[in-house]
């Protein structure tokens, strides 16, 4: 089911008809009105605000890009995970590596552009 207006959508029809079929919905627009849509919006300042908010934080990041070995095409640091690139960081510094990076190697330019 898709729903493109979910303010109108009745208790009732979504229970039955996703709910309690066990079945995925698709409930267009439900996030526009979070407050995180505009905090985070990196051309609205959210990244400014994320380092501010988690900068001392201690994350794990996979800084390298890899190639696939079974499909060499692929290269790109949002799929690798390998364990060698995993650097301990905190947010603040990974946010600066990353505005570092050409847009194209840039997962966090990348990720709001999609």
């Amino acid at each position: 089911m898709v729903y493109d207006n979910v303010e109108d959508l009745p208790t009732a029809e979504f229970y039955s008809r996703c709910v309690r079929l066990n079945k995925a919905c698709v409930m267009r627009g439900l996030a526009t009105k979070w407050a995180a849509i505009d905090k985070w919006n990196a051309d609205k300042g959210g990244k400014e605000y994320l380092k501010e908010l988690l900068g001392d934080r201690k994350i794990a990041a996979f800084t390298e890009v890899t190639k696939d070995k079974k499909n060499p095409l692929i290269s790109s640091r949002a799929h690798s995970f390998q364990m060698k690139s995993k650097k301990m960081m905190t947010y603040e510094n990974f946010v600066d590596l990353q505005q570092s990076k050409p847009k194209e190697t840039n997962i966090m330019e990348k990720n709001s552009t999609q």
